[in-house]
This record gives C-alpha cells, sequence and structure tokens, in this order.
C-alpha cells in the first residue's frame, strides 16, 4: 500500500514538471513586457552611468597627455645626449687619425720608408 502511494505521489510530481515544461506559469508581477526605455528613473540613472564613464575616460586622456609631455622631454633629453656623444667620437676619432676626411676627398697617405 504505501509503495504503490509513493509510487503514485512520484508520478504525479513528474507529470506537474512535464506541464509545466510545456506551458509555464507566469511569475507574480510579471505581466506584459517592460518598457524601460520610457521610464523617467531608469534613463536618468542610464544617463549618470555614462556621464560616469566618460568623465572616467576623459581624466584617463588628461594622464596619457602628461605621461605624453614627460616622456617627449626624456626623448629629446636622450637626442642631445647622443648628438653630443656623436660629437666627442668625432673628435676623438680626428685625433686618431689626424683630421683624415675620406667621405670629403682626401686621400690615404702612402707607406714610405720601405
Amino acid at each position: 500500500m504505501i509503495v504503490s502511494v509513493v509510487i503514485l505521489f512520484f508520478t504525479f510530481l513528474i507529470l506537474l514538471s512535464f506541464l509545466d515544461f510545456i506551458n509555464p506559469s507566469f511569475k507574480e508581477g510579471a505581466r506584459g513586457s517592460c518598457n524601460l526605455d520610457k521610464d523617467p528613473t531608469y534613463l536618468a540613472k542610464l544617463n549618470a552611468a555614462n556621464i560616469k564613464a566618460m568623465k572616467n575616460e576623459i581624466e584617463d586622456s588628461k594622464k596619457l597627455k602628461e605621461d605624453i609631455k614627460i616622456l617627449s622631454g626624456i626623448v629629446e633629453n636622450n637626442a642631445k645626449s647622443i648628438k653630443s656623444m656623436s660629437d666627442e667620437l668625432k673628435s676623438s676619432a680626428d685625433e686618431l687619425t689626424g683630421g683624415l676626411d675620406l667621405e670629403g676627398g682626401d686621400q690615404l697617405p702612402s707607406v714610405d720608408g720601405l
């Protein structure tokens, strides 16, 4: 007797789950479509969120602008340092070679004394 009641109970539960799958019931308060596009409160909150996001992006771009200014100064200093190093190396090379300029048309000295 108890076994048949338990089988009947589980059969009833299975039947209810199939019916709920085929014809789902609506939840309370969810009738019709939800038109948030026309709700002023929702639109105001959405606009505030968008404004805050744009403000954060503008602040980030200002920080990037400052970083670019700093890096530009560093690059300019590096360019000056490289130029001065090049000039020093040229003067040292001129001392070693006696100021010989092959690109300017100077000829290599001939070897004498042999």
